[in-house]
């Protein structure tokens, strides 16, 4: 029986790691396979969440074929790979849950207890800043604070259903989620997408197994529980690879954006996270393989100027794509191929890593470099790659599709003028808006 496979996409970052992960499953990587995908953030606006969620529906509507929705999964064709989408994220709107002071309410119970409350937490979270900041934009850099408000939202939300009054849309797929986890028990294969260096990616690695087992005992009452140590873990340890102006006093002078990423910690950010991850019981017990992804020139600024303050999230967060997000796809690739490491379930993680030549002020990168050569995958990954951008081609050039004309619908025309007919029964609506919406949009820029 072969593994079922599992990703979770964390955070902005993880949200663009995501996307390239989808162009995978565009080009064919993943033949014959389902996959349950979960996005998982703080931030239910973000820009680069919302993004690649219509990435995903777009992708499904390419493969709907009458009444099954997503289509089935199928083998040596592009779109192989079947996606169902989940979506979780962290709910701060509402009265007292803007900030963590709100949420943990350490201001309620008897005068000792608030005393205690108010000392615990001053301890570890400043008080003027950490604790006031609006958390609806994620958690800032703030990991410390992060692990626990994201371990709290799993948890917030398995009570939630428990108690089956008021339970959110989000708390329900999490929910379906994590059913499908049980269900694949030992067989599941589990890769998280996100970065070490910013705040929800960094925060949730560490917790996320322990969460994902504790709402499976809350939600049955004790009654089932998920063995991860015989389930499959992966991650990206991706560190920096971007840059942003620092903001500027007038910004953060608002109780509102009081604290706020500055990129300019980002290298130390991401030396102190793996840090802690090597010596993390949680990371060593649960985690197979880790996929450890960097930058190593100048991180590319990604604002150059532009805007007058750093956006902290919502619509506005739309980074532009960078290669290490396709490389942390490939790395979920091997992951979900690879063979060595995965039967031993007592072993600490396999960290992995590989450089490529810098010369001339570019990287010579080969596609072996992307998935490997094992049983193929580098000429693979090429020779599917290119029939894509092939297709593209004729789509939008060839076919007029760059112009507004039909582009796949005029390569069908094309054809069936050569007397090729097997294509004549793709009708407009599966193939025609949806294929080239998705070329146009993503592939050629």
């Amino acid at each position: 029986m072969s593994d079922k496979l599992f990703i979770i996409a964390i955070g902005g970052t993880g949200m663009r790691c995501l996307e390239s992960f989808t162009h995978l499953c565009g080009i064919g990587m993943f033949d014959n396979h389902e996959i349950e995908v979960l996005t998982l953030d703080t931030d239910q606006t973000n820009g680069n969440k919302a993004k690649v969620e219509e990435l995903i529906r777009l992708y499904n509507r390419i493969k709907t074929y009458g009444t099954i929705e997503g289509g089935t999964p199928n083998t040596n064709t592009f779109f192989s790979a079947k996606l169902n989408l989940h979506r979780y994220w962290t709910n701060y709107s509402g009265a007292g849950r803007e900030n963590y002071k709100n949420l943990s309410q350490i201001t309620k119970g008897t005068p000792e207890q608030q005393i205690n409350n108010k000392l615990i937490s001053d301890l570890f979270l400043d008080t003027n800043s950490v604790q006031e900041f609006n958390l609806a934009h994620g958690y800032r850099a703030q990991t410390h604070l992060g692990s626990m408000l994201m371990y709290h939202g799993i948890i917030e939300a398995a009570r939630n259903i428990v108690k089956g009054a008021n339970v959110q849309p989000e708390e329900k797929e999490l929910e379906v989620f994590i059913a499908k986890l049980i269900q694949a028990g030992g067989n599941a294969r589990i890769f998280i997408l996100g970065s070490v260096f910013g705040g929800t990616g960094a925060s949730a690695i560490p917790v996320i197994p322990k969460a994902l087992q504790d709402f499976v005992k809350i939600r049955s009452g004790n009654k089932e529980d998920i063995d991860f140590t015989k389930a499959k873990f992966g991650a990206t340890l991706l560190t920096e690879y971007f840059s942003f102006k620092k903001p500027d006093n007038k910004q953060t002078s608002s109780k509102h954006d009081s604290v706020i990423a500055d990129s300019s910690f980002f290298p130390i950010n991401s030396q102190a996270a793996l840090q802690f991850y090597q010596g993390d019981p949680t990371v060593k017990r649960f985690y197979k393989t880790l996929y450890h992804i960097g930058w190593p020139i100048t991180s590319k600024k990604i604002d150059d100027g532009e805007k007058e303050k750093v956006d902290t999230g919502g619509a506005n967060q739309k980074n532009p794509c960078h290669i290490t997000e396709l490389l942390c796809a490939c790395a979920a690739y091997d992951f979900f191929t690879r063979k060595k490491g995965m039967e031993n379930s007592t072993a600490d993680a396999d960290y992995l890593y590989k450089a490529v030549e810098f010369k001339d002020n570019s990287f010579n990168f080969s596609f072996d470099d992307f998935v490997g050569s094992g049983n193929k995958a580098g000429e693979t990954f090429a020779n599917r790659l290119g029939a894509f951008f092939s297709l593209a081609h004729i789509a939008l050039t060839t076919n007029g599709a760059s112009t507004g004309d039909s582009g796949i619908r005029g390569f069908i025309t094309r054809l069936d003028g050569q007397n090729l007919k097997q294509y004549n029964g793709i009708t407009d609506y599966n193939r025609k808006i949806e294929m080239c919406a998705i070329l146009k949009r993503n592939v050629i820029k």
